[in-house]
């Protein structure tokens, strides 16, 4: 199962801000530069470990909802819609996890223009929300998504696909 997030917007010191930007937006090589900078060690990355696991994390292709590289966490800026439409056509994901609460309407709406109805959708907070149901939130999410995996394992009709219950995900990955 192919799971593709769309975070806030991605950022840097200001000191790699050019570096990063000079990679193109919808590039593997800014998509291992998103991955790399959420877990490194940042709030982000670690509260997205805990809530989901390194073996789903590692299974989550990770986005921006925005292009832009910001230098300073409080920056936000705009879901793109070219950007998003672009990401969706790259990876074609069976499940859309969106990560910011300030922009999931209109990212959720981008979705529905570009591809209907055709994958579920999970909503959730930015992980580095300082929200006091920023957790159990999360946590929310994770049961959506094992939820789908296993729904989605269950019409394929797979022997080896994981179960919801099980949290397993080796050979339900795609990236």
């Amino acid at each position: 199962m192919k799971i593709l997030a769309f975070l806030q917007n991605m950022w840097v010191h200001a000191h790699q801000v050019l570096g990063v930007s000079r990679c193109h937006p919808i590039s593997n090589a800014r998509e291992d530069m998103i991955r790399y900078a959420l877990f490194a060690g940042c709030l982000t990355g670690r509260r997205l470990k805990q809530a989901f696991g390194k073996t789903l994390c590692d299974c989550i292709i990770w986005q921006e909802a925005s292009p832009v590289v910001s230098s300073n966490s409080r920056d936000y800026h705009s879901p793109n819609e070219a950007h998003i439409r672009a990401v969706l056509d790259k990876h074609t994901p069976d499940l859309v996890l969106i990560m910011t609460m300030r922009g999931a309407d209109q990212i959720e709406r981008i979705i529905h223009d570009c591809r209907g109805d055709m994958f579920p959708i999970v909503k959730c907070p930015h992980p580095a929300a300082r929200a006091q149901d920023t957790t159990a939130r999360l946590a929310e999410a994770r049961a959506s998504i094992d939820l789908a995996v296993a729904l989605k394992a269950k019409e394929s009709a797979n022997p080896k696909a994981p179960g919801f219950v099980t949290g397993n995900y080796d050979g339900a990955c795609e990236r």
